[in-house]
């Protein structure tokens, strides 16, 4: 185990990589707060986090993406709107609830016919995404029902050798926001969590009518 700053992310990619095709588990940074980094496509490593967490396997995983583009490989029924809105508040803290597409895992989705996606505002997560040409989990770095982790130290002293590897973040660490979730599955959208990007912003740019 050990980590790498931020400002080296590209010159360690090769061993972040190996790690990932090899079904390894990371911690990395994102915009909103430390997440457990694996391929999407491995569910021998999904379900690592699953373990590690505690968590139960009904509940979908989120997926970090590296671009805008990379939505096209995990979500159908993506409409003028969709696109809109996430041309607008893309890269940034804002998950979408989308209707899945036939390769994605049903470990990662819960079994549901959804998935969650986000693409960071963070060079990190997104780096390594298209790096790797695939989505990757963004869980929050914790036990299932504990407070998360922010801090590389932090992780490493609770979860040790159960984490291949941890970014190391070399900005100061700030209070955990999440994401605003919002499912765009059906009509009107509806807002599932309100958090760093208020509905009023949302509602702003979408006019009225368009979220639940």
């Amino acid at each position: 185990m050990s980590g790498f700053n931020e400002r080296n992310i590209f010159f360690d990619l090769d061993r972040v990589a190996n790690i990932l095709e090899n079904g390894g588990l990371i911690a990395i940074p994102t915009d909103t707060i430390y997440g457990l980094a694996v391929l999407s496509s491995i569910d021998s490593a999904v379900e690592k986090v699953f373990q590690i967490k505690g968590r139960s396997e009904s509940q979908a995983l989120p997926l970090l993406l590296g671009s805008v583009q990379q939505i096209n490989n995990y979500a159908v029924g993506i409409n003028d709107d969709v696109i809109a809105l996430v041309n607008e508040f893309w890269p940034g803290s804002l998950t979408l609830i989308v209707k899945k597409t036939p390769g994605v895992s049903e470990i990662v989705s819960g079994g549901l016919p959804s998935v969650a996606l986000r693409l960071p505002d963070h060079p990190i997560p997104r780096a390594i995404s298209e790096r790797m040409n695939s989505a990757i989990t963004g869980t929050s770095v914790n036990r299932s029902g504990e407070p998360p982790f922010n801090d590389a130290k932090s992780i490493y002293e609770e979860f040790g050798d159960e984490i291949d590897f941890i970014v190391e973040h070399p900005t100061k660490k700030r209070e955990f926001q999440p994401s605003t979730i919002l499912d765009v599955t059906s009509e009107p959208w509806v807002l599932l969590r309100e958090a760093s990007i208020p509905r009023l912003k949302l509602e702003e740019f979408l006019g009225s009518g368009f979220i639940k």
